[in-house]
């Protein structure tokens, strides 16, 4: 997904590491003592906004060639793992759709969609982007009254096209920080003002999850907050790159523990979910270890997997 232009940005490898740990915390309900687990919106907005930042289309490019290279990049790992799923639990063969599709690998579908939109965007009307990030926020609004007024047990995260523009709007911001973050300062002070806005994140959250009114019905505020955290996040990233370079090459644990989680974001993704559900029932903290482990060296695993199947084409 890096263009030549953006593949070596030292804060986006940093971020997006983050993003990693705060979306396999949120799939940890179960592994820890207490319910602690929560964070993925947070991860997700961080992941899309860096995935819009990093997409270049040139204008001499075309569509088809363009797509199938990312489209290959998703599936080719995500097939091997189901491929390996169905060989220790066959009786999952019945529910490989549901693996594969748009429920447990939702962001797979989602992102290979967002790619048509963006090539598209990208190609014809880049500056035109602000426009279709007020669309997508619109048509976000609609479908999010739609949905939770026909909806006996609401809730965001159980809608795929909820899901589908909600990611829209944060691949389509993640574009315009492209051009909005070269060189220039977006925010002032962004680190205070992202904390703020992962702490009105986790009050939207809790409310949500207590039923409490308010949060319960707008629980569009905790991708509101997300959003806005990120944002934040990129900008602070922006701004502090030099100093983040040199923490990522000069350091043990930024070479050694950031660069690689970064690195294996997506095989992460992609085999935390089968393992942390195979694990979970262990005994605190022996779980935890046991699945830290365990997704290191299957991302790893799956990652060389992928690079000779793909360096084979």
């Amino acid at each position: 997904m890096n263009s030549d232009k953006t593949k070596t940005i030292a804060f986006l490898n940093l971020l997006r590491a983050f993003a990693v740990v705060l979306i396999t915390h949120a799939h940890t309900a179960g592994v820890w003592p207490i319910d602690i687990h929560g964070g993925a919106a947070l991860g997700n907005a961080l992941f899309f906004m860096i995935s819009g930042f990093l997409l270049h289309v040139n204008h001499d490019s075309r569509f088809l060639t363009w797509y199938s290279q990312k489209l290959i990049r998703l599936y080719v790992p995500l097939t091997l793992v189901q491929i390996f799923l169905i060989f220790i639990h066959p009786e999952r063969i019945n529910s490989v759709l549901k693996w594969i599709g748009v429920e447990h690998y939702w962001f797979v579908p989602a992102i290979a969609l967002l790619y048509i939109f963006m090539y598209f965007i990208l190609k014809y009307s880049a500056d035109k982007i602000p426009r279709y990030i007020w669309g997508a926020i619109v048509l976000y609004f609609l479908l999010y009254v739609y949905y939770y007024t026909t909806s006996d047990s609401f809730d965001v995260d159980g809608h795929f096209l909820l899901r589908l523009v909600l990611s829209m709007i944060e691949i389509s911001i993640g574009a315009w920080l492209r051009v909005r973050l070269d060189g220039r300062r977006l925010i002032k002070h962004p680190l205070c003002k992202g904390i703020l806005a992962c702490l009105c994140y986790g009050i939207a959250m809790i409310g949500g999850k207590l039923q409490i009114n308010v949060f319960y019905l707008g629980q569009f505020l905790q991708h509101a907050s997300a959003i806005a955290f990120a944002v934040c996040m990129m900008d602070w990233g922006r701004q502090n790159e030099d100093k983040i370079r040199h923490f990522l090459e000069d350091t043990k644990t930024g070479r050694l523990v950031i660069q690689r989680i970064s690195a294996l974001s997506l095989e992460i993704y992609l085999v935390q979910l089968p393992l942390m559900a195979d694990f979970k029932k262990f005994v605190f903290p022996i779980n935890l270890i046991i699945i830290i482990l365990l997704i290191g060296v299957c991302a790893v695993i799956l990652q060389k997997l992928s690079r000779n199947i793909l360096h084979r084409r």
